[in-house]
């Protein structure tokens, strides 16, 4: 059996294997960042690593993410997902979390303006 931990009080069902409370964060993490066919997005976002049957299988509790999926999980959402699926995040890795969501907030912030720059700047009115 897998070992707990006092702080995130997370028990794995096997050594090595998400237990059941962080499956379901990562199932909800996958399906937030993705509602339209999750399976199929997770696999373009982890470049085909993470196949769309095996997200499926994880949705149907068929089974679980191998140590391999869950890696490229990782390289692919970053410390997002990592914060997640522990829930009680440690302060480094939400830091590191408020960091990625912040540099996509200014990157969508910097479209929009280049968007709406052959309009001229903002408050101005002819």
């Amino acid at each position: 059996m897998g070992q707990s931990s006092q702080k995130f009080g997370q028990l794995s069902v096997k050594f090595g294997q998400l237990s059941e409370r962080s499956l379901d964060r990562l199932l909800s993490y996958l399906s937030a960042a993705h509602p339209q066919k999750t399976a199929d997005a997770v696999e373009a976002t982890t470049r085909g690593v993470v196949k769309a049957d095996a997200v499926r299988k994880w949705f149907a509790r068929a089974s679980r993410p191998s140590f391999e999926a869950f890696c490229a999980l990782i390289a692919a959402y970053g410390a997002e997902l990592v914060a997640a699926v522990l829930g009680e995040a440690p302060a480094s890795i939400a830091a590191a979390a408020a960091m990625e969501k912040r540099a996509r907030y200014q990157a969508r912030v910097a479209a929009l303006e280049a968007e709406f720059k052959p309009f001229g700047p903002v408050g101005e009115r002819s």
